[in-house]
C-alpha cells in the first residue's frame, strides 16, 4: 500500500471510530465537520462540547483526522483538555456553526502557541479529473512549493504555500503522480511523496503537519495526512470509509446537544490558484491505476 492510501485508510479508521456513539440529527438542520489533530507536540485530547465530554472524541492522538459528521448548527461551546485533564483547556471557544456549510477544524502548532484553524471545504468533483488542494499546517515550516520530482522551481505546481493556507483545487487526470514538497523557489526537498495515487471522480485535501525543526518538535517529523473532501455521487462532503449515513452525528455522554469538536474562529482564505488552474496542470505521471 502506498503513502497516499495508508493515509486513507487512517481515515477511515478515524471515521469508524466516531461512529461508535452516534445519534441521529436532521440534515437540514446541520453542517459537516471533521477535525485534525495537526499540534506536533500536543499530547492525545479529550473533547467538551457545551460542557459535556464528547465519547467518540477521547484520547484522539497527534495525526488523526476524523470523518465528515453532521453536527447541529448553531452556537456552541468547546473545550479541548489533554486525556484525562479537565482543569486547564488547551482550547476554550464560543463558536457557531452554518446550516450546510463542511469544515476542517484542525489544532495546529506546538503547544505553547497552539492555534485554531478553520477551513471551508468546498470541493465540485467531476468524473472528468480527480481534484487535489494542499494545505500548509506545518507551523515551524516555511513557505514551500508543491513540485513534481526533478522539474525546475519555475515549474512547481503549487508556489509559495505558507502556514496556515491553502492551495485552491487542481484539477489533474487520476493515476500516480511522484511530487516534492520543496522551500519555496528552491529545489531543496523538505518532503518526498512518491506515487501519489488520485482517482478520478473524488476530490482531496492533503495535509502537511508536524516539524520541520532539528529535531523535530514533539518527535514528530513534517508528514502529510491525506481526506477524501467528497465524490461526483455525493452533494456534500463524505468521509474516505465506512460511508456515514445521512441520519449519524456525534453525540455527547449527555443529554445535551450533539456536536463535534470546533477549535477555533479563524476561517482561513483559500487562496485563488487561476493563473495554475488555467494551464494545463504539469505533473508527470507514473502510472494509471
Amino acid at each position: 500500500m502506498n503513502r497516499f492510501l495508508g493515509q486513507i485508510v487512517r481515515v477511515g479508521v478515524a471515521a469508524a471510530l466516531l461512529l461508535s456513539l452516534a445519534a441521529p440529527v436532521s440534515a437540514a438542520d446541520s453542517a459537516m465537520v471533521r477535525v485534525l489533530h495537526g499540534s506536533p507536540d500536543a499530547p492525545a485530547v479529550d473533547v467538551y462540547l457545551d460542557d459535556a465530554k464528547v465519547s467518540a472524541l477521547t484520547n484522539v492522538p497527534f495525526g488523526v483526522i476524523s470523518g465528515y459528521l453532521p453536527v447541529p448548527a448553531g452556537d456552541h461551546n468547546v473545550k479541548v483538555y489533554a486525556t484525562g485533564t479537565t482543569t486547564t483547556p488547551v482550547i476554550d471557544a464560543d463558536v457557531t456553526l452554518a446550516t450546510g456549510a463542511s469544515y476542517t477544524i484542525a489544532a495546529t502548532g506546538p503547544v505553547a502557541s497552539i492555534a485554531a484553524q478553520v477551513l471551508q471545504d468546498q470541493p465540485s468533483p467531476r468524473c472528468a479529473t480527480a481534484q487535489v488542494r494542499v494545505i500548509h499546517f506545518s507551523a515551524d515550516a516555511p513557505a514551500v512549493d508543491i513540485a513534481t520530482s526533478g522539474s525546475a522551481p519555475a515549474d512547481a505546481v503549487i508556489k509559495g504555500l505558507a502556514y496556515p493556507n491553502a492551495s485552491g483545487y487542481l484539477d489533474l487526470p487520476g493515476g500516480s503522480y511522484d511530487l516534492e514538497v520543496r522551500l519555496a523557489g528552491q529545489t531543496t526537498v523538505a518532503l518526498p511523496l512518491p506515487g501519489v495515487s488520485v482517482a478520478e471522480c473524488s476530490s482531496y485535501s492533503v495535509f502537511a503537519i508536524g516539524s520541520a525543526a532539528t529535531p523535530a518538535v514533539g518527535g514528530n517529523a513534517l508528514q502529510v495526512v491525506v481526506a477524501i473532501d467528497g465524490t461526483s455521487a455525493a452533494s456534500t462532503p463524505q468521509p474516505a470509509a465506512p460511508a456515514l449515513p445521512e441520519t449519524d452525528a456525534l453525540a455527547s455522554d449527555s443529554t445535551g446537544p450533539s456536536g463535534v469538536l470546533v477549535l477555533g474562529l479563524v476561517v482561513l482564505a483559500v487562496l485563488a490558484l487561476t493563473a495554475l488552474l488555467s494551464r494545463p496542470f504539469a505533473a508527470r505521471r507514473v502510472r494509471q491505476d
